[in-house]
């Protein structure tokens, strides 16, 4: 089982509600003992096959870290200066430097506001000479972006590359996340309730990128560190052992999300809880459009007094204020709140009526 969210109900000193805490288990101190001993089969290997499956992929190639993953997967596909890869207006810094560091420019494209993903039509125009990949991926766990995407990329026979991110687990209509495209990126680090310090993997079916990828990582071309370390890799498998637990644990925190804010009006919230398919790992919830940048702020910081972590769940690419005001409208009303397997019931509701209370106040002066 996992253990129970360790706060003390008599400590004087508040203890912060973190955003993301690792979902430890005390069977990890014995695989760390065996990963060090180096007992055992080779924990990369382990990862990578759990990853694998998880994806339902042939291969997985394990790296020192997310963005790490994206450069070795650009590197090996032959992206290079002069290429231009179709990205999200709602990017991920780490996917964008990785287009950058191997030398291509990255197409921000507005997005769809039913999924939060690029617009199917955005994409379509967007496609030059010189596109060779789209890479996108969900921000709240609404996967029918990716089908949206999948179906637009093969209609203009480009590569897409899916950014599982934390959604490591998900179905859709029968079909794993990080299954539709010719890879995917799965972030493992401390962003991600099963995840560890700094770990991410690229997933394929293609067998020749599968064997590029491998050929780069051996070098360490464009990627250092070019792998995780064995205690690294070890811990991750222990915890991707655990994750439909952790992925359950999580259900019930977003579950309880919802029936203590479903009432304020100022919110939207995650129209896909209660799917058979869900699997959470961000809370992600939607500020009405009548607040204010500085209001969004205030809140924030008025969770942050509370000891209670919360930011804004998406970044605005650069230049896409002017060119994307969809992204542009919805990025700064978006805030990720606290989610994790540790989340206690308790804390799931003082979240929740701590962030009630910063939206009365920030809206009082109206």
């Amino acid at each position: 089982m996992l253990p129970a969210r360790a706060r003390s109900e008599t400590s004087l000193l508040p203890e912060t509600i973190a955003l993301v805490e690792p979902a430890f288990a005390p069977d990890e101190l014995m695989v760390v003992e065996a990963a060090l001993k180096g007992r055992g089969g080779h924990p990369i290997d382990q990862v990578e096959s759990d990853v694998a499956r998880h994806t339902g992929q042939t291969d997985a190639i394990a790296t020192g870290s997310y963005e790490h993953a994206a450069v070795l997967l650009l590197q090996a596909s032959g992206i290079q200066e002069g290429d231009n890869v179709i990205m999200s207006a709602l990017v991920d810094p780490r996917i964008e430097a990785a287009v950058r560091r191997v030398g291509a420019s990255p197409n921000i494209v507005d997005i769809d506001p039913s999924h939060l993903g690029p617009a199917t039509q955005a994409i379509e125009s967007a496609v030059s000479s010189t596109t060779r990949a789209v890479i996108a991926g969900s921000i709240d766990g609404d996967m029918r972006m990716v089908d949206s995407v999948a179906s637009a990329c093969v209609r203009q026979e480009i590569a897409f590359i899916e950014c599982v991110g934390p959604w490591l687990g998900m179905q859709l209509d029968g079909r794993a996340a990080g299954a539709r495209g010719r890879a995917a990126l799965i972030d493992l680090g401390q962003g991600v309730p099963h995840g560890v310090d700094q770990l991410g993997i690229v997933s394929t079916s293609d067998d020749t990128l599968a064997q590029h990828c491998r050929a780069m990582r051996s070098t360490g071309d464009g990627v250092s560190p070019a792998m995780p370390g064995r205690v690294t890799a070890a811990i991750a498998s222990a915890r991707l052992g655990r994750l439909p637990l952790i992925h359950e644990s999580c259900a019930v925190v977003s579950e309880t999300y919802v029936r203590s804010l479903a009432g304020q009006s100022s919110l939207s919230l995650p129209a896909i809880v209660g799917s058979p398919d869900a699997r959470w790992a961000r809370m992600v919830v939607r500020l009405d459009d009548e607040l204010s940048d500085a209001e969004r702020d205030e809140i924030l910081a008025g969770l942050g007094r509370h000891d209670i972590e919360a930011v804004p769940a998406a970044s605005l690419a650069p230049n896409a204020k002017d060119t994307c005001p969809v992204a542009a409208s919805l990025a700064p009303r978006l805030v990720a709140l606290p989610l994790h397997a540790n989340l206690r019931a308790a804390d799931t509701q003082l979240i929740s009526q701590t962030l009630e209370l910063m939206i009365d106040r920030a809206t009082f002066h109206r």
